[in-house]
């Protein structure tokens, strides 16, 4: 087991893969004339749904206070946890960093749900996207799981890139598509 232990350094995205804002994203666009079903909810859709202006400002929010209010996604921290103790710690990377006060609600939510078995010091927050690949190449992560396939597009340096989209409805990725956290252990064991 001691070799297994070293074999995957894994990073996940914080929102919309840990954390499911779906509910939060429908209510607020209520309040600007849309109505989301969970499905478009996932960003890469409501993009497409909602203008970009709107959907910033829905962003700001749940990036916000709102955070606190969001459910864990499904098996989120059952499965953190077994990764952990299989492989080395768990890291994550979110791109929060751009959002006032994002990082301070995305670590108390943590602390809420995910602490332990996530660690306070392997939580990062980034600017950009790309910083995310930047930050995989400086902790070893060959393992990467994300809901935005554009991000993903932008870490080449992860040699496992994985897709998570829980919403049940047909999507076409680059990249495997993973629907739940017990399905993305099962991979993990796998590589």
């Amino acid at each position: 087991m001691s070799s297994k232990k070293t074999k995957l350094n894994i990073g996940s995205d914080f929102d919309g893969t840990i954390i499911d804002h779906s509910f939060q994203k429908i209510k607020l666009a209520k309040k600007y004339n849309y109505d989301l079903r969970p499905f478009e909810t996932y960003s890469d859709i409501m993009k497409s749904i909602i203008p970009k202006d709107t959907a910033k400002e829905i962003q700001k929010s749940i990036y916000g206070e709102l955070t606190l209010s969001s459910p864990i996604t499904d098996f989120a921290k059952e499965v953190l946890e077994e990764l952990t103790e299989i492989f080395n710690p768990i890291k994550i990377i979110s791109r929060r960093g751009v959002y006032d006060n994002g990082p301070k609600y995305a670590i108390e939510w943590m602390r809420k749900y995910v602490i332990p078995p996530i660690k306070v010091e392997d939580v990062f927050f980034v600017l950009e996207d790309v910083e995310k690949d930047e930050l995989a190449k400086k902790l070893k992560i060959n393992v990467y799981i994300d809901d935005k396939e554009s991000v993903l597009d932008k870490m080449p340096f992860v040699k496992y890139r994985f897709h998570f989209y829980p919403h049940g409805v047909d999507i076409k990725s680059k990249y495997p598509i993973v629907r739940s956290w017990r399905e993305f252990l099962e991979i993990c064991k796998k590589l």
